[in-house]
């Protein structure tokens, strides 16, 4: 596992990491495997969410949105521009598959999603992340580190 962690960065290993969750799956033995163990294969491949032959594993369940969106830039191509990691993030918190980058359980947006909206989009209204109702400061993308 060490050496799949420090080669994970390189698509071959991702693609036999894929490989090898599908074998698992096809003869049914990701059934015996525990579900954190799966989580981190399912990260080597590049995955996010995986069907396996007995659950849906998602490997970003329980972290907040900036653990989760740090996992989808870590695992997008490293040309990829970040507009396109904001895009595949959005779909997938509109999806349910992520924490939505929302501040204290409110429905306004984080203002630090809302500047990265705004860097990726020049059109993104600037009175959004501007009138973020007093919360501008608040440091909850570090509340837990």
């Amino acid at each position: 596992l060490a050496l799949l962690v420090s080669q994970s960065s390189t698509p071959i290993i991702r693609q036999l990491v894929l490989k090898q969750l599908h074998e698992w799956r096809d003869s049914g033995y990701d059934a015996l495997i525990s579900e954190d163990r799966l989580k981190i294969y399912v990260l080597l491949s590049g995955e996010q969410i995986w069907e396996s032959s007995t659950r849906t594993i998602n490997v970003c369940d329980g972290l907040d949105w900036l653990s989760s969106f740090a996992l989808y830039l870590r695992f997008l191509p490293p040309s990829a521009p970040l507009d396109q990691a904001v895009a595949v993030f959005q779909e997938a918190f509109e999806s349910g598959h992520v924490t939505p980058p929302v501040v204290d359980d409110d429905s306004n947006l984080s203002v630090f999603w809302q500047i990265l909206m705004l860097y990726c989009n020049p059109a993104y209204p600037l009175a959004d992340v501007l009138n973020n109702q007093g919360k501008l400061l608040l440091p909850e993308a570090f509340s837990s580190y």
